[in-house]
């Protein structure tokens, strides 16, 4: 059922914020292909409505990201920011890749593989010295994190160069980061054993934005989806193994999920 006040419109039906610029990188056409041809809808509140507040779509986004009825981001308007259509479509075709089968590895993996994209995507426009405003937004953001950590801006101006080095190797190393601390966290049945788990991955690359994402809403999520089915995956570990061994991690998702869909 719609919700009142919402407009449900296929991406054909909006106009992508940036769009030109997100062409120039690495499968983010094929990535809006697959929003377009899958027939994804997304929920629009009407203009000048209450329900357009941002803070309102974004408790939306944060609190309904899974259901019976698939992916179906809410928006403000009808522009939708270019990352959120590739964020839409990793979630799309990790659900086709997966069965659908929403264990609780499963609906990690897919959380962990689009949120992961959007360093992927800041490496690869950083590099072609494009600015935008997904550009200035996660700068922004990301430096308020390290700057916490003692971090200047000129060492964080390396830290965004080492990116746009290997944009790839930047996602691989921050999905797998997530992945195994999602996994770890899941397991966790305390305060301590949460704590245990942070330790144990702080050396790791990019240790210190993983409060950037909404982790503590993904495993709350998790637990209350996929309640019964929080044990160990086959199918999301061989994944997980194959993105690890792949050297193009990305290229690999692309050849695998889109290029040649799964059969089932």
């Amino acid at each position: 059922m719609r919700p009142r006040g919402f407009y449900q419109l296929t991406l054909d039906a909006l106009r992508i914020d940036d769009e030109h610029v997100f062409e120039s990188v690495e499968h983010f056409v094929a990535l809006r292909e697959t929003v377009r041809e899958a027939g994804l809808t997304f929920r629009v509140a009407p203009e000048a409505s209450v329900h357009a507040e941002w803070s309102r779509v974004l408790f939306l986004n944060l609190t309904y990201w899974h259901g019976s009825e698939g992916n179906s981001d809410a928006l403000a308007s009808r522009n939708i920011p270019a990352d959120v259509v590739t964020h839409v479509a990793w979630h799309y075709l990790a659900q086709r890749a997966l069965l659908g089968d929403f264990t609780g590895e499963s609906m990690l993996m897919g959380e962990c593989i689009a949120s992961a994209y959007d360093l992927f995507l800041l490496g690869s426009l950083w590099c072609k010295k494009v600015d935008c405003d997904f550009v200035s937004a996660l700068r922004e953001a990301l430096f308020a994190m390290f700057e916490e950590q003692g971090m200047t801006h000129h060492e964080f101006e390396l830290w965004l160069d080492g990116l746009a080095h290997d944009p790839e190797r930047a996602f691989e190393d921050l999905r797998a980061l997530l992945f195994d601390l999602c996994v770890g966290l899941l397991a966790s049945k305390s305060l301590d054993d949460a704590v245990a788990v942070f330790d144990a991955h702080s050396d790791r690359r990019f240790a210190g934005i993983v409060h950037h994402y909404e982790l503590s809403n993904w495993l709350l999520h998790t637990r209350a989806y996929a309640a019964t089915r929080l044990d160990m995956d086959p199918q999301v570990r061989a994944l997980d193994a194959s993105l690890r061994a792949a050297a193009r991690p990305v290229q690999w998702l692309a050849d695998t999920w889109i290029a040649t869909p799964p059969s089932h």
